[in-house]
């Protein structure tokens, strides 16, 4: 199992200890080291420091995965949880994703482009699922593509208060890779070009990656331009079919 990027040790590390003391329970349990100097609860105490340890390894191995992704189409979702709200300005178009504690918490690029800037800002913690955590603490990455101008908020929540940024300015991104990552619940906000047509509502899942949350509306057709998704198709002109019968009595 892959895991966040600068995470794998905080899984590792309590898993090794959990089963050293598991190990060295089951040799005591079989006769292999002598306790009879030793006090009677030290083997329970391992038991249970050793049952510990695992489940904080498993904890962290669940919220800390990192598995992989089909790529969708057009601009996707830069992170899994559930659609917030989805509100138009003249300008731009913002999505935002409430991510809790059970989500996958890698955060992955909307669209291919350039990276314009990478900046750490705003104060506070509150929680991530109230319209005021926008100002919390966080993490904006802008992206230059084909689309226009996207960012992209990491913010934290009150409980989650670590954000991880992979990239940095000037480095280009294909749309689906990693570019961060946060601990446990957070929120994370996606701005776009007012002329992107969002497929998605308040109250919808979307998967990293995978879930496509927007599409150019400047292009028509059924195919992939640039790095834009074509959902409607060109039909060809029907031309209508004239029976036997019909044909008979034109005769």
């Amino acid at each position: 199992m892959r895991f966040a990027r600068g995470t794998g040790l905080i899984v590792v590390i309590p898993a090794v200890v959990g089963a050293v003391l598991l190990a060295l329970f089951w040799l005591i349990e079989m006769g292999h080291i002598d306790i009879a100097e030793l006090p009677w609860f030290v083997p329970r105490t391992l038991l249970m420091a050793g049952a510990v340890m695992v489940f904080i390894a498993s904890f962290f191995g669940f919220f800390l995965r990192d598995p992989k992704r089909k790529i969708g189409k057009g601009i996707v979702s830069p992170a899994d949880g559930t659609v917030q709200k989805v509100v138009s300005t003249a300008s731009e178009m913002l999505i935002s994703i409430f991510l809790n504690v059970h989500n996958v918490h890698v955060v992955r690029s909307p669209v291919s482009g350039r990276i314009t800037s990478v900046k750490r800002m705003g104060k506070g913690h509150k929680p991530a699922f109230t319209e005021g955590s926008s100002t919390n603490n966080k993490v904006t990455i802008t992206i230059h593509s084909s689309y226009g101008r996207v960012t992209v908020d990491m913010i934290t929540g009150s409980f989650a208060r670590r954000i991880m940024a992979y990239k940095r300015t000037g480095q280009a991104v294909r749309r689906g890779e990693r570019i961060g990552h946060m601990m446990f619940g957070s929120k994370v906000n996606i701005t776009v070009p007012v002329h992107i047509q969002p497929n998605v509502i308040k109250g919808s899942k979307v998967r990293a990656g995978e879930t496509t949350i927007g599409h150019d509306t400047k292009y028509d057709g059924s195919s992939l331009q640039g790095d834009a998704w074509i959902t409607h198709k060109k039909r060809k002109p029907m031309t209508p079919k004239v029976t036997y019968r019909m044909k008979k009595g034109l005769d």
